[in-house]
């Protein structure tokens, strides 16, 4: 693992592999997670390359994590932007996936220091990506299964209104908590937010997807609720994929 300065910006996956290891670790408390990392990010991270545990120059890579195991209501770490591992109490994990969304694009990224450190504490954030999303509901009639994501991802189905899809389309998705006050799957909708883009030799295109819900209406203002793996089964792998309901907007995900 190379100290910054030295081809940082071509080792996303060893600084995912520091956070998978640290965030397993328990802590007296919780607030502590970039505080007590800080010793460590700074070595290996630049201060202009570092955003509340993730790396401004992998932001895309970084944003695709998923937590391991069950939460509680009160598993969001209050002042961590939503789109930071260090939001959740939880031990993470990353999407292998390594394409990037070619209609994908960081507009701006910063974050609110609580002191000089830069690795330190934050109490706030921002992230603005212009990119495919698409907004949806979830049918209510699905169940929870068992997976690769410990049990915690519910597999449901993709609901577009007036659009009846000719291929099939399924998403799986996790929640970063265990419970959102005031969302209804069964009518509310969230929004999908495409990062990744994978095509397999088993003629399947796989997203990693950013599933979020409305904060405010100022600047179309989102946060983060959880992840998803949308799954598109096609006839020919290489068919066009244009002709999903998609529509590219800037997002601010705080």
């Amino acid at each position: 693992m190379k100290v910054h300065g030295q081809d940082e910006d071509y080792q996303p996956r060893n600084w995912q592999e520091v956070v998978r290891f640290y965030s397993a670790l328990s802590l007296t408390y919780e607030n502590d997670r970039l505080p007590a990392l800080s010793g460590i990010s700074s070595s290996l991270i630049s201060k202009s390359n570092y955003l509340a545990g993730l790396r401004r120059q992998s932001l895309v890579f970084d944003l695709n994590w998923m937590h391991l195991g069950t939460l509680g209501s009160d598993a969001k770490e209050s002042g961590v932007p939503s789109w930071s591992w260090a939001a959740i109490k939880s031990s993470v994990e990353f999407f292998p996936y390594e394409k990037l969304d070619p209609r994908l694009e960081i507009i701006e990224a910063e974050c609110v220091l609580k002191t000089s450190n830069p690795f330190g504490e934050v109490s706030g954030g921002f992230v603005t990506l212009k990119g495919a999303t698409f907004e949806t509901c979830l049918l209510p009639f699905a169940l929870k299964t068992a997976n690769a994501w410990n049990g915690c991802v519910y597999n449901k189905h993709i609901y577009l209104p007036g659009i009846q899809p000719v291929e099939e389309i399924s998403l799986s998705f996790q929640l970063d908590t265990s419970e959102l006050e005031g969302l209804d799957f069964a009518s509310d909708t969230v929004l999908l937010l495409h990062t990744t883009d994978d095509v397999y030799a088993y003629r399947e295109k796989e997203n990693s997807t950013l599933v979020l819900r409305k904060y405010s209406d100022e600047e179309a203002t989102y946060q983060r609720i959880g992840s998803a793996i949308c799954n598109v089964k096609r006839e020919s792998v290489d068919a066009p994929w244009d002709d999903l309901p998609c529509e590219t907007r800037v997002t601010k995900i705080v």
